[in-house]
């Protein structure tokens, strides 16, 4: 018996995904349900709220990786999604000069990390043990990364402020190609993370307007709206807990060769 596995075309709906993040207005933890961020509930405080991006690991849903700059040097941390309780893993420098804008965890466990001066961008890997930050190197064609996301085929994308797009980048080398415009006006932080049951990325994002939840197209970086968050929200370190029915609707096994007897 022998299968071939294919992608299947255009996103799934995912009606179990909810997404975490920390509103760095209040204070606070928040959740909400992925297609509806304007009624948000909190688990508890983050105080002081610096933190910048987060993922859950291994398909454990009861804590999100994140990085917190309240400390020199930073610090990689877990918050609990019941509660909020910070733990502190160690410290996480990624140079003088530069400041964490994101994180991302690939299906393998290792953790990635961007960081930013300004005007140039990196790509890093974390100890999660001890949080020790080793540069993989600089992210070509970007200016100012904010928001790192990787899907469950190991394909990485980030988000540029700078040129309000979306861009490809190599994790073995840093090496960044740009797939096109956002075609929204980015300012502050953002959070990029795929919901890994329908494969759609999804951008949290603080507009001059204000701070709202979009999908983004991978194909074109295009992005459209899901919808606003509530007046004072403005929500970093988005993490999607997904996958715990079928973590992959959007890849199917095509038998090739042999039979399957009914039930298998």
């Amino acid at each position: 018996v022998s299968f071939t596995l294919r992608e299947v075309a255009g996103p799934q709906t995912s009606p179990i995904s909810s997404a975490y993040g920390v509103n760095t207005i209040s204070d606070a933890m928040v959740t909400f349900i992925l297609d509806n961020p304007g009624v948000v509930s909190s688990p508890g405080s983050v105080s002081p709220s610096t933190i910048k991006g987060g993922d859950f690991r291994l398909n454990d849903f009861s804590r999100i990786f994140a990085l917190d700059f309240q400390n020199e040097p930073p610090e990689l941390i877990t918050l609990a999604t019941a509660n909020a309780s910070k733990t502190i893993i160690g410290s996480a420098d990624p140079g003088e000069g530069y400041e964490w804008t994101g994180l991302a965890i690939a299906a393998d466990g290792i953790l990635y990390a961007s960081a930013s001066n300004g005007s140039v961008s990196q790509l890093y890997t974390l100890d999660d043990l001890t949080g020790e930050a080793e540069l993989v190197g600089v992210i070509t064609n970007s200016v100012d990364i904010r928001g790192l996301a990787v899907d469950g085929f190991g394909r990485f994308y980030g988000v540029d402020i700078y040129q309000d797009s979306l861009l490809q980048i190599n994790p073995l080398t840093g090496v960044g190609r740009v797939l096109g415009s956002l075609n929204v006006n980015l300012n502050f932080d953002q959070s990029l993370e795929f919901d890994e049951t329908s494969g759609r990325l999804y951008l949290s994002t603080r507009t001059p307007a204000r701070s709202e939840l979009r999908t983004v197209n991978l194909t074109t970086g295009a992005t459209s709206l899901v919808a606003p968050y509530p007046s004072g929200y403005q929500i970093d370190g988005l993490a999607i807990a997904s996958g715990r029915d079928n973590p992959l609707p959007w890849l199917t096994a095509d038998l090739t060769t042999g039979s399957l007897a009914p039930g298998a």
